[in-house]
């Protein structure tokens, strides 16, 4: 019963999930792993607008599947929550499918992208630039990026009470 409760978060999480993995792989075949690396930061950034719409998805199909077309503020913001915390659990499993298999080299070639233009020491990138920090930075991303995202789509999303004129 709980699980058919949550079988839209659990849906979005398993779409943002493989959209994650489709971006970074066309990243990589583009480039931004190696070749064109110093453009990597803005490029990965262009993620959120596919985000935001997934994000905006999960409430509305929430919104008419679940609650019947009327989703208060707070229930698209638990449903927003719910969402985010799935995707973070999953987020360390697509970290190391990404980092082992689609791109296994691309923590090498940060590091030495950072200390050849001086943007860190070679210990600063080593403790940035590698799977585990990646993995705690992937999670506490999504749940913070999550949590703002539905503040502002659960509104957005909310059923509005209709007023007499």
């Amino acid at each position: 019963m709980i699980m058919k409760n949550y079988t839209t978060e659990i849906k979005f999480s398993l779409i943002l999930t493989l959209l994650t993995i489709t971006w970074t792989s066309a990243e990589k075949l583009l480039g931004f792993h190696d070749e064109h690396i110093a453009l990597h930061p803005f490029i990965s950034m262009l993620i959120l607008i596919p985000l935001i719409y997934i994000y905006y998805c999960c409430l509305t199909e929430k919104k008419h599947k679940h609650y019947q077309n009327q989703m208060s503020y707070w229930q698209g913001l638990l449903t927003s929550i719910r969402f985010s915390a799935i995707t973070a659990l999953l987020t360390p499993l697509s970290q190391v499918l990404i980092s082992k298999v689609i791109t296994p080299k691309y923590f090498q070639n940060a590091i030495a992208y950072s200390v050849k233009n001086n943007f860190m020491s070679q210990v600063d990138a080593e403790a940035h630039f590698n799977l585990n920090s990646y993995i705690v930075q992937s999670v506490m991303g999504c749940l913070l990026m999550g949590c703002l995202i539905g503040l502002v789509l659960a509104a957005v999303c909310k059923t509005r009470k209709k007023t007499a004129n």
